[in-house]
């Protein structure tokens, strides 16, 4: 039972539609038909403003980061590490694939930080590290997205967490990726924005 309220409650957590009512609450916008029609705080951040667009990633990190924390502290059942990921799953399967929203949502960069940061801070930190050298040199966030989340399996091997860390960060880049394809076209094309043009 208590498993079940996990799943349920993380999906229901992952599904709270940030940037769609942060682009309602702040511009009265539907924030999936402007921009690049992403549920993301990147295209908060161009659209509705620097400040919205801060809030919302710090809340679609928080939504990842709050459910493995709440888990750790709190949840005494056997098992732990694995209901731990199987939450993680579920929060950044409800951010993707909102109920809120007709179930399309975002593209899962920012909650899956949030959960790997409960998960294993170390390989974050380093992929963060070089998403910023990307995104700096580039200004393109896809681009330091798709580069830092291809290379973090790779970081979590090299570090020798959990197989089953290794496993879950794999599904996630791999996902992450897919959901990226748009973005990737456009790279190619050379046609895709800089987060301030």
């Amino acid at each position: 039972m208590k498993i079940l309220l996990i799943i349920v409650g993380s999906y229901l957590i992952g599904s709270f539609p940030t940037a769609y009512l942060m682009g309602r609450l702040s511009k009265g916008i539907d924030i999936r038909e402007h921009g690049s029609r992403n549920v993301g705080a990147t295209n908060v951040f161009r659209l509705v403003g620097k400040i919205p667009g801060i809030i919302t990633l710090f809340i679609d990190i928080l939504k990842g980061l709050g459910v493995i924390l709440f888990i750790q502290s709190f949840i005494a059942l056997p098992n732990t590490e694995l209901i731990q990921i199987l939450a993680g799953l579920t929060v950044i399967t409800g951010h993707n694939w909102t109920f809120f929203l007709h179930f399309k949502g975002g593209k899962g960069v920012a909650t899956s930080t949030g959960v790997f940061l409960g998960l294993a801070p170390v390989p974050v930190l380093a992929a963060l590290l070089i998403f910023l050298v990307v995104f700096l040199i580039t200004g393109k966030v896809s681009l330091a997205s798709v580069i830092s989340v291809f290379i973090f399996p790779f970081v979590v091997y090299f570090l020798r967490e959990p197989k089953e860390i290794l496993l879950f960060s794999s599904i996630i880049a791999f996902v992450i990726i897919v959901k990226h394809i748009p973005n990737i076209k456009r790279l190619m094309k050379g046609a895709e924005e800089k987060i301030i043009n």
